[in-house]
């Protein structure tokens, strides 16, 4: 089988990192099994609401600069025009600003190069013909010595839709398309699901994958969890994964880390993965356990909750974890990007330990305890940032009727948290 082609994606909303961070994903990138970088952040005016304007000389020589950084560590530059926003289908003139963009990209030495359609208007075969018109025609001015990959309208598809088949049908077969699966943010995945439509499109698909990007209404969940459930036959069915980051990068590496792990050992246990990759980041693991939640479980981590059932049993480890903290150890630049979580860390664990001595008194205990638990409790709650189980959420899980698509019950997210399940455990052993 082809090794698949692995790429980290700038994609996500919100602003882009600043030239180190970037310079130093890169590095660290280099050294966990990834073929490229991917920029694509949706709030770098030039490359979208502003995209017909060249870059100033100050980025292009960042660009210049990153495009040395990503040799020296083994991978690709891709960098990534938007255009969507206001394209003009009746203008030929749209592909000559459009290549023109790409062409100064590729004069300092880029060699990736990508058009992305996502999260614009258009529907329909005339705006699916001249999206992939646009890609074809940049393709066939700047050259083959680049790897191009386009992300269409519709992305996100089961089957395909009228303006995917005449996107895919305007498209030179060297340029992949770039698909989220069925939905946006897709639970789970197996080979079928990403064959269905690359037969029918006649071409292989290259997964975009959102995780462990959090913007939107997600923006409160931090995704330091193991990778998503994908099955290993996904791997040989589609050529490769670009992985959408958060944009927090130091962060993101967790779930950088255990992407990689699955797109090169897809038959490795995800947990067991996730595990493994947490012994390369000191201090993460008190935080990484309890913002372990993702969309395809929304529930706390599977030791934590092990934990806190043995509890009333006499078991100590909870209460051990909790007294241990979430900081020891802890990068300070990581930390930094991380203090809300950390935060509600400390405030769902001052609650939990109040609840486990409740629950392990061997005594009348007073209302005065009992309160102090409660005001634990509520000041956990009162946060939006979400820890030890996802309270509430909304992800954009999404399915297509038709050309239509709507959004999935399972978008809307409600798991158990860890805190309000011992808390109330512990007003119903101490109830008269």
């Amino acid at each position: 089988m082809t090794r698949p082609w692995l790429a980290a994606l700038e994609g996500y909303y919100g602003p882009p990192l600043e030239h180190g961070e970037r310079v130093a994903l890169v590095q660290w990138l280099g050294n966990h099994d990834y073929d490229a970088y991917a920029y694509s952040p949706k709030d770098d005016p030039y490359a979208r609401d502003r995209w017909r304007e060249p870059y100033p000389a100050d980025d292009m020589a960042h660009f210049a600069e990153l495009v040395t950084v990503c040799n020296d560590a083994g991978l690709e530059l891709g960098l990534t025009m938007n255009p969507g926003l206001d394209w003009r289908l009746d203008d030929p003139s749209e592909i000559d600003r459009l290549t023109a963009k790409l062409a100064a990209w590729h004069a300092i030495g880029v060699r990736g190069l990508a058009v992305a359609w996502d999260d614009v208007p258009g529907e329909g075969a005339a705006v699916g013909a001249s999206h992939g018109a646009a890609v074809a025609a940049a393709f066939e001015r700047i050259g083959t010595d680049a790897r191009w990959f386009t992300c269409p309208v519709d992305y996100a598809a089961r089957t395909p839709t009228t303006y995917l088949r005449a996107f895919a049908d305007a498209l030179p077969p060297e340029v992949d398309i770039v698909w989220t699966g069925p939905g946006i943010v897709s639970p789970t995945l197996t080979g079928t699901d990403a064959t269905q439509l690359s037969e029918a499109l006649g071409r292989p698909l290259l997964f975009g994958e959102n995780f462990p990007v959090n913007d939107g209404g997600m923006e409160q969940v931090l995704h330091l969890g193991p990778y998503p459930s994908r099955d290993a036959s996904f791997v040989a069915a589609t050529s490769g994964a670009v992985v959408n980051f958060m944009h927090r990068p130091r962060a993101s590496r967790i779930g950088l880390a255990v992407a990689a792990r699955f797109w090169r050992n897809p038959t490795e246990d995800r947990y067991t993965a996730w595990e493994a990759a947490l012994a390369e980041f000191p201090g993460l693991e008190p935080l990484a356990r309890a913002c372990s939640s993702w969309v395809d479980n929304a529930e706390p981590d599977r030791r934590l909750s092990e934990w806190a059932n043995a509890a009333r049993a006499g078991n100590k480890r909870l209460e051990a974890f909790l007294a241990g903290g979430c900081r020891a150890d802890l990068d300070p630049v990581l930390a930094a990007e991380v203090e809300p979580w950390l935060a509600q860390w400390e405030a769902e664990a001052s609650a939990m330990q109040a609840a486990l001595w409740l629950l392990a008194s061997d005594r009348a205990v007073s209302m005065d305890e009992v309160g102090a638990m409660a005001l634990a409790w509520y000041t956990a709650r009162r946060s939006e940032t979400q820890a030890f189980g996802i309270r509430f959420a909304y992800y954009p899980v999404s399915h297509r009727s038709g050309d239509r698509l709507l959004s999935d019950p399972v978008s809307v997210v409600e798991g158990t948290n860890l805190t309000d399940r011992l808390c109330r455990n512990a007003l119903e052993a101490v109830r008269p």
